[in-house]
């Protein structure tokens, strides 16, 4: 099941995060000039806020806890986690995956994990790291995280009843 649930989440994390970067496309210049800035400035620019409630959007409406731009070297240019941005992503290997196949995903359980609004809880997180390219043809990265133990929690319920009722 747990297979499954990554592919599941990774499409619909590729159409999430083609549309975020559409959506973020206002943000180009600043997030072209995001190295020369600095991680403090880029922190606190106006644009940063507009990305952060592009982002809140998408939260209302899915299980969705983060969201982060990488430039091509895995360079943190946006997160919902502002203290993530201008670090080096730590799914380099997704990264380069997700250059071939156009993403990559994995899955973990993160015992304290907080969401795009901070609240704090055990999650089951599939990441996807979904590769895009600015209007110039560079590419970047958009990292889609999601919560998905609910939906584990009830394919784990139908295989206890399955295997209750097979006995």
């Amino acid at each position: 099941s747990f297979g499954l649930g990554i592919s599941i989440g990774e499409v619909r994390h590729r159409e999430m995060g083609h549309d975020f970067y559409a959506a973020a496309e206002h943000a180009a210049n600043l997030l072209r000039q995001a190295r020369s800035m600095g991680p403090e400035a880029l922190r606190r620019h106006p644009e940063i806020e507009r990305l952060n409630q592009i982002a809140r959007g998408y939260a209302s409406l899915t299980r969705l806890v983060r969201l982060k731009i990488h430039d091509a070297d895995g360079l943190t240019l946006f997160s919902t986690a502002p203290a993530e941005i201008g670090a080096i992503s730590t799914g380099l290997r997704e990264i380069n995956a997700a250059q071939i196949d156009g993403a990559a995903s994995t899955r973990r359980r993160v015992a304290d994990f907080p969401d795009i609004e901070g609240r704090i809880a055990e999650r089951i997180v599939v990441e996807t790291f979904v590769a895009v390219k600015d209007g110039a043809g560079r590419p970047a990265f958009i990292s889609v995280s999601s919560d998905t133990r609910g939906y584990y929690d009830v394919v784990r319920g139908q295989l206890i009843l399955l295997i209750v009722v097979g006995v």
